[in-house]
């Protein structure tokens, strides 16, 4: 038979993993925000032609700059290992946003962008009360780009191109629990993106030569405030 000695304990015992095992499990969560998209372009090339021995050789360099506001909606699956510690995986969509700027050459360019996210990582949690408790996330997002670009005078000419990496993300937030399952917050998350592309070509007719060779190193940020809803399963 148990003595009152050796219920005292399981009871203690109880009480004091019960609190723990309450924040511990699985949770789905949603998120819709703005995205605030920027983008940075450093380029440079170099060309050498020569046509019937007119010889034209030169090179050129600059910065092109890109920004615009997109809806932004996203999925999250986590498991709360306890009070103050979660691990994550998410995807994002940071919608599709588009700029016009005039280039160099003095012609109108519209630009435009989409990108999204999968993400993996982690949500350390400071809880305030028993309601209410501030977060931090960080992780490791594998994004990818999709750019269309084209002169406004000839809106058919399109150039395409997607672009993907990996990148570090990060962002706080807060959270209030309307009751044990479903609670909503406020986040604020960046996620920096940077590639780099080459490019080049060239030909050699009778009478006619041309070689082109060009580089652009490019740097991104994506600065998302969203509204969550999160639910405990």
């Amino acid at each position: 038979m148990f003595s009152m000695k050796k219920i005292a304990l399981v009871l203690s015992a109880f009480l004091l993993t019960a609190p723990a095992l309450a924040n511990q499990g699985f949770y789905g969560e949603l998120s819709l925000g703005s995205a605030n998209n920027e983008i940075e372009t450093d380029y440079s090339y170099d060309y050498n032609s020569d046509s019937l021995g007119d010889v034209q050789i030169g090179s050129d360099s600059g910065t092109l700059k890109s920004s615009g506001n997109s809806t932004s909606y996203g999925v999250r699956l986590g498991y709360q290992f306890n009070e103050y510690v979660t691990a994550e995986i998410g995807y994002h969509q940071y919608g599709t946003w588009d700029d016009t700027f005039v280039n160099e050459n003095n012609e109108t360019i519209k630009d435009q962008a989409e990108t999204s996210a999968t993400s993996v990582g982690i949500k350390g949690v400071l809880p305030l009360s028993k309601d209410f408790s501030l977060f931090a996330r960080l992780g490791s997002a594998t994004w990818d780009i999709k750019t269309s670009s084209s002169d406004v005078s000839a809106p058919a000419q399109v150039k395409n191109q997607k672009q993907d990496g990996t990148d570090i993300y990060y962002g706080i937030g807060g959270e209030y629990n309307i009751n044990k399952r479903f609670s909503v917050g406020l986040e604020y998350t960046v996620l920096n993106i940077d590639w780099d592309n080459s490019y080049g070509n060239g030909n050699d007719d009778i009478g006619y030569s041309n070689e082109f060779e060009g580089f652009t190193s490019n740097s991104g940020s994506i600065n998302n405030l969203a509204l969550l809803l999160k639910v405990k399963f």
